[in-house]
C-alpha cells in the first residue's frame, strides 16, 4: 500500500509501536518499525492539519526520531476521508527521505485497532 521497496530480509522484522513520550504533543497514533530500516509514522485518524505548518512540524518530528533511531528513511501516513485529501498539500522542504501518504480513514482505524488502539 504504501510502495516500500525494502529487501525481504527487512520486511520479515516489522513492529507496530505506540509513540514515544517525545511525541506526546503530536497527533501519532502508532510507529511502524520495518527492519531498522524504516520508519512509518500513523498519525490519528482524527486529525485534520488546518496548515502546512502543521504538517511541517510533524515531519521535522518526525526526521529528529529517524535521526535518534538511525532510520533510513520515514514515511507519514494521514487519514484520508473517502478518498478525498483531508490536509493541505504536503510539504516538500523536508528533503527526500520523508514520504507522506493518506490511507482511507476506515483502514487507518483498523491498523490501529490492531496495535491496541
Amino acid at each position: 500500500m504504501l510502495g516500500c521497496a525494502c529487501p525481504d530480509e527487512v520486511l520479515r522484522n516489522i513492529s507496530l509501536e505506540p509513540p514515544p513520550p517525545s511525541l506526546a504533543d503530536l497527533p501519532v497514533g502508532r510507529l511502524l518499525n520495518v527492519g531498522g530500516r524504516l520508519l512509518v509514522m500513523i498519525s490519528r485518524p482524527d486529525f485534520r492539519p488546518r496548515d502546512a505548518a502543521e504538517l511541517v512540524h510533524l515531519g521535522k518530528a518526525a526526521l529528529a526520531l529517524r535521526d535518534a533511531h538511525g532510520f533510513n528513511r520515514v514515511r507519514i501516513v494521514l487519514p484520508a476521508a473517502d478518498g478525498a485529501l483531508a490536509c493541505p498539500p504536503f510539504p516538500d522542504e523536508l528533503g527526500e527521505r520523508i514520504h507522506w501518504h493518506q490511507v482511507p480513514y476506515a483502514d487507518l482505524r483498523r491498523v490501529l485497532a490492531a496495535g491496541g488502539t
